[in-house]
């Protein structure tokens, strides 16, 4: 009617009102038929449908039986990879549940186990480490490689080994009594300027002087002394007074220490009730310390201000402490390790290799694999539900021949040394030889 009374006349632009701000929505797969079923082109065909699943990703081609109409429909868009093919296809929700599951410690087991419960369709295990080794671990590591140097503590990187290794010192010293300890913190930042007695210093009661020898010719102190950069620097970030309030307070038994934070976060990573590799063990606690930097850091720039005040019954002290509560954290370094998955996708390539690359390559593999086995402690068996499935040994086949006696570790080490060099050395006569027969 419209077009009648107007020639010019245009249909209203489509809008979408309320679309859910989340990437990805869960879709039945009763309604999704319902949808794909009905040719959107003659409007009384029905389509004929095939379905193909690579983890949690669907593509769907359908053809309508009235009309010659096609089309292909996915619920993931496939990421550009240096090598399209089949073998390298990579749909995007792969990568993102992969990482999220790494990312919140949630682990494969416990993904496969939810997606199976619910009736989604999981990834496979096989996908789901490829995905994680070639790509969300890569992140991971140059996420805490960039965070382990820190620019505000470069000044003082010198003296941090210093620091810890006196820090401990005062504690075992000290025997329990706090001031003693309290003040030989204090005296290790004096000491590292060149002052080393503390007996005009009224705020030493129990510390007159240190205990160590003579300072050699050779010894190192803080340039710029009191009032210097580094020292100031040492003071706001290392010597504050929450910690040498604090210090007080750590047993001298080593029963209670401020490492106790760093491992109640690291067993949500790293459960000690699962068995992992030697990489994705390495990868778990990199994941630790990233978090527990950011941790740190939004507390001493200011961004997570103290919000209130939590009380509990301290076991150790016999009283009730109340600790503060901070804002929640956003988690900023989570999205910067999904920005570098995503720049490892697509520089990811696989170039052509020799036959003593390769050689090489499968050499170092073997090593790697047999000093893994060689040095790894002994665990329960395979059926253990415990067993986190990152977790495999090889099962050695029987031989009813004489054997030799067994070989120890070391020894087992070295030869599989010796016969990766026998290997490039058969490699390097094969390539001599070829030579000879050319010329």
């Amino acid at each position: 009617r419209d077009f009648k009374q107007d020639p010019t006349w245009t249909p209203p632009a489509p809008t979408t009102r309320n679309l859910p701000s989340f990437e990805y929505l869960v879709v039945s797969k009763e309604s999704l038929l319902s949808l794909l079923r009905k040719c959107t082109n003659c409007r009384t065909g029905e389509n004929h449908l095939s379905f193909r699943m690579e983890g949690m990703a669907v593509t769907c081609t359908g053809e309508c039986n009235s009309c010659p109409h096609k089309f292909t429909w996915g619920n993931s868009k496939v990421l550009n990879t240096s090598k399209c093919s089949n073998m390298e296809r990579l749909p995007k929700i792969n990568v993102d549940i992969t990482y999220g599951a790494v990312i919140t410690s949630i682990g494969g087991t416990k993904l496969h186990q939810i997606c199976s419960l619910v009736g989604i369709s999981p990834l496979s295990n096989n996908t789901f480490h490829r995905i994680k080794k070639l790509y969300v671990s890569p992140a991971i590591a140059e996420t805490f490689w960039k965070i382990s140097k820190p620019n505000y503590m470069i000044p003082v990187r010198f003296w941090i080994r210093v620091i810890i290794n006196r820090c401990y010192d005062a504690v075992i010293t000290a025997q329990g009594n706090g001031e003693l300890a309290s003040e030989k913190f204090r005296a290790i930042l004096l000491c590292m300027t060149g002052q080393h007695t503390f007996d005009k210093d009224p705020s030493f009661k129990h510390l007159k002087s240190c205990s160590h020898s003579a300072p050699t010719v050779n010894w190192i102190f803080i340039p710029g002394g009191i009032g210097g950069r580094i020292y100031n620097r040492l003071v706001s970030e290392v010597f504050t007074d929450k910690n040498i309030e604090d210090i007080k307070s750590v047993s001298w038994r080593l029963q209670t220490s401020t490492c106790e934070s760093i491992n109640a976060l690291a067993w949500r990573y790293a459960s000690k009730d699962l068995y992992f590799t030697r990489p994705g063990h390495e990868m778990r606690t990199q994941l630790t310390m990233i978090h527990w930097n950011y941790l740190k850091h939004t507390i001493a720039d200011g961004t997570r201000p103290v919000v209130g005040k939590k009380s509990y019954n301290n076991p150790t002290s016999k009283r009730v402490v109340w600790r503060k509560v901070r804002k929640s954290m956003s988690h900023p370094w989570r999205e910067d390790i999904k920005r570098l998955i995503y720049q490892e996708e697509k520089g990811r390539s696989r170039p052509e290799e020799g036959r003593d690359q390769a050689v090489l390559r499968f050499s170092i593999y073997i090593l790697k694999r047999e000093i893994d086995r060689l040095t790894r402690p002994l665990v329960p068996s395979a059926a253990d539900p415990n067993l986190e499935e990152e977790w495999s040994s090889d099962e050695e086949g029987e031989d009813d021949a004489l054997t030799p006696p067994p070989l120890t570790p070391v020894e087992r080490i070295d030869a599989l040394i010796d016969e990766s060099g026998r290997a490039l050395e058969v490699v390097d006569i094969e390539e001599e030889t070829g030579e000879d027969e050319e010329e």
